[in-house]
């Protein structure tokens, strides 16, 4: 079978491209000022992720980053205290590595 671009509709079904079909918004597209189509199209909307401030956009991946890292941090922390929690309720370390 022959490899053939695809885009994804609405509901997630993969179309071939054709000159049919092609994407709208594709990157080399410009407008009459010549500057490049941008996909998605920025509002006005002091909402809109594209219309935050610089400190904004970079407080919220500071977070995503710290969030993310969370998860490891959590499950290797409690490594150091499963001999203390063994001998403290008098069960295996295996059996306190099963705390959740």
């Amino acid at each position: 079978m022959e490899k053939q671009d695809l885009k994804y509709d609405e509901a997630t079904t993969p179309v071939a491209l054709t000159s049919e079909n092609k994407l709208d918004n594709d990157s080399s597209e410009q407008i009459p000022s010549g500057k490049p189509l941008l996909n998605p199209q920025p509002s006005d909307d002091p909402k809109d992720p594209l219309n935050w401030p610089l400190s904004l956009k970079v407080g919220v991946l500071i977070q995503v980053c710290l969030l993310a890292g969370l998860g490891t941090l959590n499950t290797a922390i409690i490594n150091p205290a499963y001999g203390p929690l063994s001998k403290e309720f008098g069960i295996t370390k295996v059996r306190a590595s099963y705390q959740t």
